[in-house]
């Protein structure tokens, strides 16, 4: 991946953001040393290097540590966790490839979010509300996955951006109190493409031996000026929405069926949107008396994998 990255890119017209919260992280050791040694081979080296990379990170010495000026230090909270980071400096490559503007107004979106996470009465609070419906989705009727279902090209990728969120949060099996926590914590989660799934594993959300929890996300508005592939788009929402939850009233297998619904997608509606996903994470921790801010297997993981480099040198 790292040639495929590089190749054809111009070390003099290029800015590379190394982000780490720890600057610990192998990977990211491994990957730092090598476009460092790229930059290297180019002549770029020294008080050069300093007009090509920058740190973000919760460890004041990091810039030191690779060669560049404090001035290239980008810091974070040392209390936010990676995957909660992005309204942080980690943010920096959006700002870079959209604009401090778009940046402000997605930040703006997931201040909104918070907000009404804080203030709103819980049978108005959107994020306690799916909070609680995944707590009992979980321990009252037994769900085994949780499928997000995104029929909009634009959010593609928020299917790994949730399995982070979750499944790193609430993957744990000692509760704050450090017991064995009785029941589930979480449910796996996955998803795909709507258009693209339901002529794939929709069959087996239909038809087979399983409960599922799924929600379904589209935006009214589309990204695009086809107006007759939108609303075929639209017409296959409502269809599959209504044929995931038309299962034999007699049988044990079931989905629970959630949907949200977007008027656009600008930045203020994804930054609340990642906001309300985050709340709802968090909220589900408290639910279950589990931190959801802490990752030992994450941890233990980066331990081992050290340990076994050390032997193998």
């Amino acid at each position: 991946m790292f040639d495929r990255i590089t190749e054809g890119l111009n070390p003099f017209k290029t800015l590379v953001v190394i982000s780490s919260k720890s600057f610990k992280t192998l990977e990211t050791q491994a990957n730092s040393a090598e476009i460092l040694n790229w930059f290297n081979k180019a002549g770029i080296e020294g008080k050069d290097l300093s007009k090509h990379v920058v740190v973000v990170s919760s460890k004041l010495e990091a810039p030191e540590q690779i060669g560049i000026p404090k001035s290239n230090f980008f810091p974070i909270w040392d209390w936010v966790g990676g995957r909660f980071s992005v309204w942080s400096a980690a943010g920096l490559p959006i700002a870079i490839a959209l604009g401090s503007d778009v940046f402000r107004r997605f930040l703006a979106g997931a201040h909104e979010m918070d907000e009404h996470a804080s203030h709103f009465p819980l049978m108005d609070n959107l994020p306690a509300l799916m909070a609680a419906f995944a707590y009992w989705n979980v321990n009252k009727v037994d769900v085994s996955s949780f499928c997000f279902l995104p029929y909009d090209e634009r959010l593609r990728t928020m299917v790994d951006w949730l399995q982070q969120l979750e499944m790193e949060s609430l993957g744990k099996s000692i509760s704050t109190s450090g017991k064995p926590v009785v029941g589930k914590t979480s449910l796996p989660v996955w998803g795909g493409h709507g258009n693209e799934s339901q002529h794939s594993f929709f069959q087996w959300l239909r038809e087979g031996t399983s409960r599922n929890a799924i929600d379904v996300c589209w935006c009214k508005t589309p990204g695009h000026l086809h107006k007759e592939l939108n609303k075929v788009l639209m017409s296959n929402v409502n269809a599959q929405i209504e044929a995931l939850i038309m299962r034999n009233a007699n049988s044990m297998y079931f989905n629970v069926l959630s949907t949200l619904t977007l008027d656009n997608l600008e930045p203020e509606t994804l930054g609340a949107l990642m906001a309300l996903y985050e709340h709802k994470t968090t909220m589900l921790g408290t639910l279950l008396d589990i931190n959801p801010f802490d990752q030992p297997g994450v941890e233990l993981g980066k331990i081992l994998a050290k340990k076994v480099i050390e032997e193998t040198i």
